[in-house]
Order: structure tokens, then C-alpha cells, then sequence
């Protein structure tokens, strides 16, 4: 490859409770931290983050960092967010963040504590031979997920930087980034943003990609990892010890070197086709997508702030230091 639940998330974040779930988090305290390297972490269940999961188990990185882990997996967002809020988990790593912020502005006592991704592995697809670029989507359909989740926000983030309007796009929820390349191949929708393991697989499926998002939004941030503030102040020395085995599985997995480790792992998970995984792992080492320093810019945290505002789905932006603590993963990296 040649790559240079019942509630919804919205209904979640206006409900106005995030407040009074905090306090209780608080009262109880963090799931799975009775011991200074015990951790509960939660990740929703895509296969790449259950092949990342596979990958460190097999290579002990836990056990490295002296960390006792219970990850669990979970099918959406909102039950991951539910899950940190509530204080039945302590971390989440491979989750998307943008529901962060307004969860934040209502009284949620979240931060980011390190960075996952230095930018995102998406392409937009699209089956309609008339369309060709993304300026061709006015007037069309593009599936993405929620407003304000991820896949709606990267093609805003495409819309603007290619002077697209808009408001002349239908956006159409249809769910998870497969769910939307499914819709795309067969001509549900005009076009989406998918995941780059059907990059090689586009005259498989009847496709044809109008924009490689790694290049066009490059420092898009994609992923993060966050922590309740109670977790962060009774249990720092776990999120630490947490943070420096996944940095060590990101330097990992970006050596070529590993790559029968990678395929090994997404066996065993029973994950996606092993050419699909291929392309995955090819893209991670050809392109700098996992954020080995654990650490984000002020400027990539303001961006999906303000897309957040933009969409409804946050008042305004928030202070860098309100969401964000990164000296857990300056910390963790200093350990490696």
C-alpha cells in the first residue's frame, strides 16, 4: 500500500446530571484502583483497538509497567463516557474525545490526560461517478455519525478547508465509520469518511476515495485518553504507570520490525482480514498516527472545541488547563 444504547449521545450530555454523577464517582471512588498499579480501563470495540488490546497482552506491557489491568469494552460512546463519569472505570485510551468538552461546560469533572493519535486515519469514499471531490458534495448526502462525534466533525473540517458550504450537505447518522463505508458502497449515501483499511479495496467495492484525511488534516487530533478528576487525584501513579505501557505499545507497533507481532494479534482477536489489517499497519508506520510523546497542542484541543460550538453542541470554548493535565503522560514518557 502506498499510503505518504438506549440513550444517545447528545440526550447524554444535555441531561443535566453530569454534575451529580461526578459527585457520586467521587463519593465511591474509581472502579479498580484498591492498589497503586491497579487500573479499570474501558474502549469501545473496534477491531483495530481490540487488536492494540491483544498486542499488549501478548507482549506483557502491562506486567512491564507493573499494572494490573481490567479493560473492558463497550459497543458506543455514551456507555464509555457513562462508564468514566460514573466512576466504574478509570481511563479510557482509544476512545474519540470531542464529547469531553460539553460534558466538561456541564459540570463534569473529566480531563484529557494524553494524546492517542497525531492525526486521523480516514479517507472519504464515495461509489457516485460524478462525484470527484469533496466540493462535489453540495447538494448531496455524506454519512457520518452523530453531530458533534467524530465523523461528522472531520468532514466539517474537510468542508471548510476546501471551501465547501456547508449547508448545502445533507448529513445522514448512519453510525460507526464501517457502518458508513457500508452505506457508501452501496450508494445509500453519497459519499463518507471510512477507516484506511479498504483503501486498497476501492475497485473491490465499487469505490473511489475523494480525499485522503491523514494529509489534509494532519494535525486533526483523532484520539485521547481521559480520566475522571477524582481518578487523577487518588490514583495518578496507576494512570501513569497505565500511559507509559501504552506509549510503549505505540513505538511498538510503528516498527516495522513487529509486524508479525501486529498480524499475530489481530488472529487471535479473529479482527479484520489480514490484508485489511496489512493496510492498517502500513498506513501506522508510514505515517506518524500514533502520538508516541502522549501529548496534544493547545491549538488541536481549541479545534474540536470549535467545531463543538459550531454544531451546538458546547456554549464556547473552554481553557486548555480546564480539560486538559498533561504532566500524567509528560510523566509516563519520562518512564520509557
Amino acid at each position: 500500500m502506498v499510503l505518504t444504547t438506549p440513550l444517545s449521545r447528545r440526550s447524554l450530555l444535555k441531561a443535566g446530571g453530569l454534575a451529580g454523577l461526578a459527585t457520586v464517582a467521587a463519593a465511591c471512588g474509581a472502579a479498580g484502583s484498591s492498589s497503586p498499579g491497579s487500573v479499570s480501563i474501558i474502549n469501545t470495540s473496534s477491531n483495530d483497538t481490540l487488536v492494540l488490546q491483544q498486542l499488549m497482552k501478548d507482549q506483557k506491557l502491562y506486567e512491564a509497567f507493573q499494572v494490573t489491568a481490567d479493560v473492558q469494552n463497550v459497543s458506543d460512546g455514551t456507555r464509555l463516557m457513562g462508564s468514566i463519569i460514573q466512576g466504574r472505570s478509570d481511563l479510557a485510551v482509544f476512545s474519540g474525545f470531542s464529547q469531553i468538552f460539553p460534558a466538561v461546560a456541564r459540570g463534569g469533572k473529566l480531563k484529557i490526560i494524553g494524546g492517542v493519535s497525531a492525526g486521523p486515519d480516514y479517507a472519504v469514499f464515495s461509489a457516485k461517478p460524478d462525484i470527484r471531490s469533496l466540493k462535489d458534495l453540495e447538494g448531496r448526502s455524506v454519512g457520518t455519525g452523530a453531530i458533534g462525534a467524530l465523523l461528522h466533525e472531520i468532514m466539517l473540517a474537510l468542508f471548510d478547508k476546501n471551501g465547501v458550504d456547508a449547508s448545502k450537505v445533507k448529513f445522514v447518522n448512519v453510525g460507526s465509520s464501517t457502518d458508513v463505508f457500508r452505506a457508501v458502497s452501496a450508494g445509500t449515501v453519497d459519499a463518507g469518511p471510512a477507516l484506511v483499511t479498504y483503501f486498497d479495496k476501492q475497485d473491490q467495492y465499487g469505490v473511489h476515495s475523494i480525499s485522503q484525511v491523514w494529509k489534509e488534516l494532519p494535525q486533526f487530533a483523532q484520539q485521547a485518553a481521559f480520566a475522571s478528576q477524582d481518578t487523577i487525584d487518588n490514583h495518578r501513579e496507576a494512570l501513569v504507570r497505565t500511559l507509559a505501557a501504552h506509549a510503549k505499545v505505540f513505538r511498538f507497533v510503528s516498527d516495522p520490525a513487529n509486524t508479525a507481532a501486529y498480524l499475530a494479534a489481530n488472529t487471535a482477536v479473529k479482527g479484520a482480514p489480514q490484508d485489511e489489517a496489512t493496510t492498517l499497519l502500513q498506513f501506522y508506520q508510514q505515517n506518524p498516527f500514533f502520538r508516541q510523546d502522549l501529548v496534544f497542542t493547545e491549538e488541536q484541543v481549541t479545534q474540536i472545541q470549535e467545531l463543538n460550538v459550531r454544531t451546538g453542541v458546547q456554549p464556547s470554548v473552554l481553557p486548555f488547563d480546564q480539560v486538559c493535565d498533561l504532566s500524567l503522560a509528560k510523566e509516563a514518557v519520562s518512564r520509557l
